[in-house]
């Protein structure tokens, strides 16, 4: 959550501003259909998709129509960021690295 809206942090956590999945074969259609349409719903901002096995990541931003639209679809040695996250980065060599 970002500091901007730190005030919705109480004894619960409020809607936060970037959810992050990272997807399986099994959870594909679910984190790219039903939830997409959840976290849209509920007023997430930003809502990225990890795929392990492409080494991709998908960021949606919100957009006026209440569903998100795809900001960027990163691969290879790109360098994931935030327009929420002001000073983020992390290069996709890193975030794919084997352990």
């Amino acid at each position: 959550m970002s500091a901007a809206h730190a005030s919705r942090i109480g004894e619960y956590w409020g809607v936060p501003d970037l959810a992050v999945e990272i997807i399986s074969p099994t959870s594909a259609f679910k984190d790219r259909e039903i939830k997409r349409r959840e976290y849209a719903k509920a007023g997430i901002a930003e809502y990225w998709i990890i795929d392990l096995a492409e080494k991709a990541v998908e960021i949606l931003q919100e957009a006026d129509s209440g569903d998100y639209r795809r900001s960027v679809q990163l691969a290879n040695a790109e360098v994931l960021s935030s327009r929420l996250f002001e000073g983020f980065s992390l290069p996709l060599t890193e975030l794919f690295a084997e352990p």
